[in-house]
């Protein structure tokens, strides 16, 4: 019979898994939080001395059979319940053996251990579970910090206290963005660049995304399916799936946050739709020139532009035309969580209101005469959040919509030049856009060229804008 040696384990062994994490320090009190949360507690107090951590908690605790069969295995994990968000058996090489020396009281047990050693003994403990690590750290961090941020960025709503500081503050999601089929991907309130991963609203990590925009993505199911064993990022095609949408939205991020679900409204004027006749047909080649009647019933598709000129379909809720007390067809779009306020509907506009949708109808009118383009056209408003302005395709004709209001649905625009000299530079930009499908240098020349000869008939077309009224 061969007699085998074993493969030697020694305390560096398990310091250097901390080196598979981004940052090793929030991946462990992820964990340690984590063990809590999923251990059903309604309540933790963490204690900060130095390196030296003690969490509590009123969870269910460990019993003998979890400590020697799971805790002390290797891979082995006791997080099977669809409750828990772990699972890998993994974070106690973290959490565990590759620190100094760690406790652990949990109801009949005590354990003591310094590494990859440790001893169980028999200790009468109160309900829960209470763990006192002594990290293994030649730095200080700041662990008050650590913990704070995986709490405010949790929605866990049980009670956390650290240092006797009761943490309440907590992360609700925002508007919805896109669903994947793994987990939905939703709005922050703050604009860091960088997109928050949960898993059971739970943080797992956080990675850098751009454009001044903060996003949070809540994944459905369990970690191991969605993960990589350190939880510091998702699998393969989940990974491609999200870094896919990242790079469109770093191409267009207005487009890329456009919300799938939206309701528009078109208020049939006296006059019926605004159309644009030239003297010379002078319409250019790449804008689609349509004169027929939009659908009368169902739903229909609001066209916009991506980044590389290819057309995103919206499907949105078409409600019922309206009779309204205005010129010129009209379309709102509505694209926020809430109905818009009555007064900036058409049917109930105040003197303000209509005058800004006069001048912004006047300010694309003039607009297609300067360069004699013809057309019909609606022009309206969108009521978002992400949106200044949209151009786009109402069945089967161009569109023009302002945002006439700020993120408190207060109109921003009175009767004044400043406003009108704004809104006209807002109308060049998404005028613009019939000639061009996305931003680029090409669209930047072309937009400055615009805008010069605008500045030319500026005076003449202010004035207009001021008086409210199209001259056909």
């Amino acid at each position: 019979m061969i007699d085998y040696e074993v493969v030697q384990i020694t305390h560096e062994t398990f310091k250097s898994a901390r080196r598979e994490y981004d940052d090793w320090r929030q991946a462990w009190v992820r964990e340690i939080l984590q063990n809590s949360i999923d251990a059903m507690s309604t309540f933790i107090d963490v204690t900060i001395d130095g390196n030296k951590i003690t969490v509590y908690d009123n969870g269910c605790g460990m019993n003998e059979d979890i400590l020697r069969n799971k805790l002390f295995v290797m891979n082995a994990s006791s997080k099977n319940c669809e409750s828990s968000v772990g699972g890998f058996g993994k974070a106690k090489e973290l959490l565990f053996f590759g620190q100094n020396e760690y406790q652990i009281f949990t109801n009949d047990f005590y354990v003591h251990g310094i590494a990859h050693r440790y001893k169980i003994s028999k200790k009468d403990f109160e309900i829960g579970t209470k763990i006192v690590v002594d990290i293994d750290d030649e730095d200080s961090p700041r662990w008050y910090n650590y913990f704070a941020k995986f709490i405010k960025t949790s929605s866990w709503k049980g009670t956390i206290k650290i240092d006797g500081d009761e943490i309440k503050e907590r992360l609700v999601a925002g508007d919805k963005v896109t669903d994947f089929d793994f987990g939905t991907l939703c709005r922050r309130h703050n604009a860091d660049s960088y997109m928050l991963v949960r898993v059971g609203g739970m943080p797992m990590y956080e990675t850098y995304i751009g454009n001044n925009t903060s996003l949070v993505l809540d994944l459905k199911g369990k970690s191991y399916d969605l993960l990589t064993a350190n939880r510091d990022n998702m699998t393969g095609a989940h990974k491609q799936a999200v870094q896919a949408w990242i790079c469109d939205f770093n191409k267009n991020s207005k487009t890329a946050l456009i919300k799938k679900n939206c309701k528009v409204t078109l208020y049939k004027g006296k006059k019926g739709i605004l159309v644009r006749k030239s003297e010379k047909e002078e319409v250019p080649e790449d804008m689609e020139m349509i004169y027929r009647t939009p659908e009368e019933h169902g739903p229909i598709i609001i066209k916009t532009r991506d980044s590389g000129g290819d057309s995103i379909k919206l499907e949105i809720e078409r409600l019922p035309d309206i009779k309204a007390n205005v010129p010129y067809d009209c379309v709102v779009q509505n694209m926020l969580t809430h109905d818009i306020p009555t007064a900036f509907t058409p049917n109930y506009f105040g003197v303000n209101a209509r005058w800004v949708l006069n001048a912004w109808t006047v300010a694309i009118y003039e607009l297609h005469k300067i360069f004699n383009v013809e057309s019909a056209f609606y022009t309206g408003f969108i009521f978002s959040k992400d949106f200044e302005a949209c151009q786009g395709n109402y069945g089967g004709f161009p569109m023009f919509l302002l945002n006439p209001v700020d993120n408190e649905c207060n109109i921003k625009y009175q009767k004044k030049r400043f406003y009108a000299c704004k809104m006209l530079a807002i109308a060049v930009h998404e005028f613009s856009h019939i000639f061009s499908n996305y931003h680029d240098e090409e669209f930047a020349s072309k937009l400055t060229d615009r805008m010069g000869i605008i500045l030319d008939e500026g005076p003449h077309l202010i004035k207009k804008m001021l008086e409210g009224e199209v001259c056909v």
